[in-house]
């Protein structure tokens, strides 16, 4: 019997049950090996990869109905993850940037299948069924019988079976959720180890520090792709240029910049392959949805830009509580360092009956830093999470009283007393206070959103609030931008800078020029998710103002329950102080 003879190709000779597929990868995994072969005569890489990719999903013809429909978008894709080792993928809607990534896994984890780990990454699993898993699993379907590996829906899974045909749970593509709260990525180290994050705009940031602890081995890679919206986000802070100002990037110049760790590649709606070509390209952003959005909500709303450009909206496109360059420029971020001591408050955002999602106490510290500025510092963030719990006796324990429990915990664990606590107390939100006060035995301050805003002032040189605001709400969250505006805000957190400038300002409809804020509902319907961060900061002011006395551009009031000259006394042994001069951590 004749053995089949080896052939050639790329100037190479290969094995005879080698296929055209194994050539076009091998050629991409290992270009600097083969290119230095006598006799080579390899194209670059990307080619090698694109050619692999038209093999697995074929280029539609007019014979074959079906099929993949290469791009300029899809060829940029392919030559930035060919020659960088971390990027980020900004674009609107329907652009093509999750087909495209599942395509890049699959021919990435073919090229090596028993070498490679490839964690695709959604905020959930949900969204992972939606989107990027979903993509991965239905192109290997269409395949599975030319490549190995297996398919485990249950696990998110396409692995290999290894000699005693046990499934390996390394090697493989694996579907994993990193939103707010999820568990991350996996801990697994291989010889070729990726990451792929989908509306990274949304996902936790430990994730990309995670990946950090996965990027050794002979090739590693980082994508994080989205809708963008802030630079203060995963996404944002990964894509920040680093060789001009982040407002010095214009969406009708720049496609790409170099970042800190790598490239930021910008696919721009307006410039949609559909555009041009409507009917060779149906599943990309079209000139209608754009002409659709721009009438409502309009060009220069928050939406369009995210969704239709595919850019981070502009400050001053609407009209926001605070702005993240008004936060940066005036210190915001910034960590606190003190002259002599602090204060310790905190504020809480319980979030069960006024339609939010988190459960936030912020604890907040206030004092004179070096610069001679009394600052609040935002330094700990704590999410509570109640639950039914039971006795020894076997009784159980409502989940008020647990959710009481776990605050109180906290508070006394960072010296805070009743009266130094704030809660947001709208509604039936009264009687989980009442339970905190009784469990505690002692009265906290008490803060209601709703109704109008308060007819008081803290100075008679000031105008009565109720004049300037709407409602309650409104005046609550303009206090904190008051103090940030003053330069007396530090260690903000990027999510809840994030929601302070992204809640609009919208109509009183009243007649007159009061400020008024739009609903929680509102926001949440446009952005995605409750601004209960933002409003467990806007509680810890309210202390702030009402119970330390704290003005605006002063100190702590001389009246207020707290002394200035206790803080300032190196001595003082209550514990609710620190004299240690020290950074916020």
């Amino acid at each position: 019997m004749t053995t089949p003879a080896p052939f050639e190709m790329y100037g190479l000779s290969w094995p005879a049950n080698a296929s055209i597929l194994d050539v076009e990868l091998q050629c991409w995994r290992k270009h600097k090996q083969y290119s230095s072969m006598p006799g080579s005569a390899l194209a670059a890489p990307h080619i090698h990869f694109a050619n692999a990719w038209k093999i697995i999903s074929p280029e539609k013809t007019g014979s074959r109905k079906q099929g993949y429909v290469f791009s300029e978008w899809t060829w940029r894709r392919i030559e930035c993850w060919c020659y960088n080792s971390y990027m980020t993928w900004w674009g609107p809607s329907s652009s093509g940037k999750t087909t495209d990534a599942a395509h890049i896994a699959m021919i990435t984890w073919l090229a090596a299948p028993d070498e490679t780990t490839i964690q695709v990454c959604s905020t959930s699993i949900s969204m992972l069924e939606k989107r990027i898993w979903r993509e991965v699993a239905k192109l290997f379907s269409k395949i599975r019988n030319q490549v190995p590996g297996v398919l485990i829906p249950s696990k998110m899974a396409i692995v290999l079976r290894d000699e005693a045909e046990e499934l390996n749970p390394i090697n493989g593509i694996f579907g994993v959720p990193v939103g707010q709260g999820s568990d991350g990525i996996k801990g697994v180290h291989n010889t070729y180890n990726y990451m792929m994050i989908d509306e990274m705009q949304d996902t936790d940031p430990r994730a990309v520090a995670e990946w950090d602890n996965l990027a050794t081995g002979v090739d590693y890679k980082l994508l994080g792709m989205g809708n963008p919206n802030s630079w203060m986000n995963p996404l944002g802070k990964a894509s920040r240029p680093s060789k001009i100002k982040m407002r010095e990037l214009d969406p009708d110049v720049h496609t790409q910049w170099e970042t800190e760790r790598g490239i930021c590649m910008f696919f721009d709606g307006r410039k949609s392959p559909a555009i041009k070509d409507p009917e060779k390209y149906p599943f990309l952003l079209n000139q209608k949805q754009i002409d659709e959005m721009a009438v409502s909500p309009g060009r220069n709303s928050p939406q369009f830009w995210t969704q239709r450009i595919g850019f981070i909206p502009k400050d001053g496109l609407t009209e926001t509580v605070l702005t993240e360059s008004l936060i940066v420029a005036n210190g915001g971020m910034d960590k606190a360092v003190w002259k002599h001591g602090y204060v310790t408050i905190a504020g809480l955002d319980p979030a069960f009956t006024s339609g939010g999602d988190k459960r936030i106490l912020r604890f907040a510290r206030v004092g004179e830093l070096v610069s001679g500025t009394w600052a609040i510092s935002l330094y700990r963030r704590c999410e509570i999470k109640a639950e039914m719990v039971k006795n020894d006796d076997g009784s159980e324990i409502p989940v008020s009283y647990d959710f009481a429990d776990k605050v109180i915990k906290e508070c006394k664990s960072e010296g805070v007393t009743p009266d130094l606590l704030g809660m947001d107390c709208t509604g039936a939100q009264t009687t989980l206070a009442d339970i905190i006060e009784e469990r505690w035995n002692g009265k906290i301050h008490r803060v209601d959103f709703a109704g109008s805003a308060s007819e008081g002032t803290f100075d008679e040189k000031e105008i009565s609030p109720k004049k300037l605001y709407k409602n309650r709400v409104t005046e609550l969250w303009y206090q904190v931008s008051r103090f940030v505006r003053a330069g007396q805000m530090r260690d903000m957190r990027e999510e809840e800078s994030w929601q302070f400038s992204s809640r609009r300002l919208i109509p009183p409809g009243d007649g007159t020029n009061r400020l008024l804020v739009e609903s929680k509902k509102q926001m949440k319907n446009m952005c995605g998710r409750s601004p209960d961060d933002a409003d467990a900061v806007a509680v810890a002011v309210d202390v702030v103002l009402r119970v330390l006395k704290m003005k605006v551009g002063g100190s702590i009031g001389r009246y207020s329950r707290v002394d200035v000259s206790v803080i300032n006394d190196a001595d003082a042994d209550d514990g609710n102080y620190s004299t240690e001069p020290t950074s916020a951590e």
